[in-house]
């Protein structure tokens, strides 16, 4: 499906679904459609992110939807979050929509005016570096610093730090594909090194295309099995634990790794295997658990994560790589020929 016929299947969406619900005052895209040509195709295992801005709500929740073929995520918001150009501006998971003039409906009139704004300031340099710290000390710092150092740790901030340098960049975050974007980001700047410690940080660097491929049948039974089970709530993504999800998990993975990116890939499949190990061995029956457990154990062994030590080396290396990061976020910003004062 083209992307053109997407935003019109979304803007269908809204005037059929959010436009009717009491408190709707406008709606825009997320997501990776928002940096789409009109014309290039969005295969439809990718999800659609939506942003619904409404006075009934109080804080953002996420509503899972299947519209025509197309999974649509559903972010429900409250209007506190778009009161000012300023809010937007300093906020990465919104101001790039904003500012590239995503709205798919606004009878008010009040995401034209801020649009208007968020554009003609976004490439200020005092808002690109207030995203940046807004990505460094609401996203990596405290993921950094969980109680726990897990996978579920080492995903988020091996994922935030690809979207800390898209932000430096100007460039739409991302999370599936974010190890792709950020060596495609750091092979236009002629040094890969730090996308290639990233690769072994996560411990797929030195992984072949048939070894990460061995792990897909493994995922989509797991998920599977998870979406049948599924009964203890798990914060801000068990809403993906749904039957017309699998693609999303499965067949977005295996796009990448025919693309010849399976050792980006692997963070994803991290990522979707953590989600329907979480939720089995919280709901499945034991001996299912046992066995979805010893599976999970065997990737985490794969990269390299099997032992209390292999994690507590993996988190002092990965605190190194966040300064390098940040390090390079911040040269960015000095240097970008688009950033102005």
């Amino acid at each position: 499906m083209k992307v053109s016929e997407v935003i019109a299947l979304a803007k269908g969406w809204v005037s059929a679904e959010a436009s009717q619900a009491p408190g709707f005052l406008a709606a825009h895209l997320g997501g990776s459609l928002s940096s789409l040509p009109q014309q290039a195709t969005f295969p439809l295992y990718r999800d659609l992110d939506l942003y619904i801005i409404s006075q009934a709500e109080k804080d953002r929740h996420i509503r899972p939807y299947l519209y025509k073929g197309l999974m649509v995520d559903a972010q429900f918001s409250s209007p506190k979050y778009y009161q000012s150009p300023e809010l937007i501006l300093a906020n990465p998971h919104l101001a790039y929509h904003i500012a590239a003039d995503t709205i798919l409906s606004d009878p008010t009139g009040m995401l034209q005016a801020l649009h208007q704004a968020v554009k003609k300031e976004y490439s200020q340099r005092q808002w690109v570096t207030a995203r940046i710290e807004y990505e460094k000390q609401e996203l990596i710092l405290p993921a950094l610093e969980a109680p726990k150092f897990n996978a579920l740790v080492l995903y988020l901030v091996i994922v935030n730090l690809g979207g800390l340098i898209a932000v430096a960049d100007l460039k739409n975050p991302t999370h599936r594909r974010s190890l792709i974007l950020l060596k495609e980001m750091l092979q236009a700047r002629d040094d890969t090194t730090l996308h290639d410690q990233a690769l072994q940080l996560l411990g797929s660097a030195g992984m072949s295309r048939d070894q990460v491929s061995s792990y897909i049948p493994h995922i989509q039974e797991a998920f599977r099995r998870a979406v049948t089970v599924y009964q203890t709530p798990i914060p801000y993504v068990g809403h993906k634990l749904r039957p017309d999800r699998e693609p999303y998990f499965i067949a977005a993975s295996q796009e990448m790794i025919d693309e010849g990116h399976h050792r980006e890939a692997m963070l994803w499949m991290l990522g979707a295997l953590h989600l329907a190990n979480t939720a089995l061995q919280n709901d499945a029956p034991a001996p299912e658990k046992r066995a979805f457990q010893a599976r999970y154990d065997s990737l985490l062994q794969d990269l390299g994560l099997s032992k209390p030590d292999d994690w507590q080396q993996r988190q002092q290396r990965l605190r190194r790589l966040v300064a390098h990061f940040f390090n390079l976020a911040d040269k960015i910003v000095a240097s970008h020929p688009m950033i102005r004062d």
